[in-house]
């Protein structure tokens, strides 16, 4: 065998990897890119409608008290199903492309599922913040203003669950850095992506690092919305197109 035979199987689909497979795994992660970012977009227009900065006493804590967090209760369930759905899009999407990656026999094995399992780790991250969220607005968070704690006390109680749902966050953000790592280095390699959509991640991954950055507000998390939105166009175009 030649060199360049050998290369070139090296490059070939995987056995059984139809343009069917491709296409469907491309629209498949290209609606979760979309449908997480269109989610997403929900809960900021939310914070800075219902929750403006001079609310508050603190700034930085979205309650004072128990009563100021039980006058706007249904926020909590919202936040909750917001959270969750932008969790499962990114899994969603994960997996769609961990599939698009392991059907190309010159990425191996590994990295794809390390891939993969950084972006299932990533939307687990937005579970968890949706979890401790819930647990903060339930009887159980309710119960606080029963326990004689006054309202500084309540604010620091209440200051600390959102360091929990920040913690949470920033778990996402940083497994999904490492997803958006492989997937540029893979991507790009497996012929999944081209040099556009690779400055795109890049710029993206750069935003993502800049909000785990300590004392640094995590705004550039909300650059996810406009990639979560390209990437899915991409991805659906190339669903057209795909192994044609």
């Amino acid at each position: 065998m030649s060199p360049t035979t050998s290369a070139t199987s090296t490059l070939a689909p995987l056995p059984g990897v139809t343009a069917f497979t491709d296409r469907r795994f491309y629209l498949v992660g290209g609606w979760a890119a979309i449908i997480g970012a269109l989610v997403y977009i929900v809960q900021p227009i939310i914070v800075f409608t219902f929750f403006p900065p001079t609310e508050s006493t603190d700034p930085r804590a979205i309650f004072d008290d128990v009563a100021s967090m039980q006058a706007k209760a249904w926020t909590g369930p919202v936040e909750v199903a917001l959270f969750t759905a932008i969790g499962a899009a990114i899994i969603v999407l994960a997996v769609a492309v961990g599939r698009l990656l392991a059907e190309r026999a010159s990425l191996g094995a590994i990295w794809p599922r390390v891939t993969t399992s950084l972006g299932i780790i990533s939307g687990a991250g937005w579970f968890f913040a949706a979890a401790v969220g819930a647990a903060l607005r339930s009887s159980v968070g309710a119960a606080l203003a029963e326990t004689g704690a006054d309202q500084v006390m309540q604010r620091a109680v209440i200051q600390g669950v959102n360091i929990m749902v920040t913690a949470g966050l920033m778990l996402a953000v940083i497994a999904f850095g490492g997803w958006l790592i492989g997937f540029i280095v893979l991507g790009k390699r497996g012929a999944l992506i081209g040099w556009p959509l690779v400055i795109v991640s890049a710029l993206m991954l750069c935003a993502v690092l800049s909000a785990a950055l300590p004392t640094v507000p995590p705004l550039g998390v909300l650059l996810l919305i406009p990639f979560l939105l390209v990437l899915g166009i991409a991805f659906l175009t190339k669903a057209r197109t795909a192994r044609r």
